[in-house]
């Protein structure tokens, strides 16, 4: 992994052999719409998933990119990072009387 800031081990009271950058696994996953979609300004969109773990600690850090081959802003109002399927009553299948986050 990258280091995320500038960091120094041994500051702050933080052990002075530590990694910085922290020791770990990152990969990266592209997603990029075919050519053939129906709008072409949607062939210009490339999201990328990341990922990081971390030895020794039990940490998964995940961030999306989005990048927009032109020049015009693209806003994302909307994103779903992680969908975590459970059982009743709390799966979405559910009926239950309060909105679900992704409803609005």
């Amino acid at each position: 992994p990258k280091a995320p800031f500038h960091w120094e081990p041994g500051l702050r009271h933080s052990p002075s052999n530590a990694k910085w950058p922290p020791v770990g696994l990152h990969v990266a996953f592209t997603f990029k719409a075919p050519s053939s979609v129906a709008l072409p300004q949607h062939s210009m969109v490339t999201v990328v998933v990341n990922y990081e773990m971390y030895e020794g600690v039990p940490i998964l850090a995940k961030w999306v990119t989005v990048e927009y081959a032109h020049d015009t802003v693209v806003v994302v109002d909307n994103i779903v990072v992680e969908y975590l399927s459970t059982q009743k009553p709390y799966s979405p299948e559910s009926n239950l009387p309060y909105p679900r986050p992704w409803d609005h």
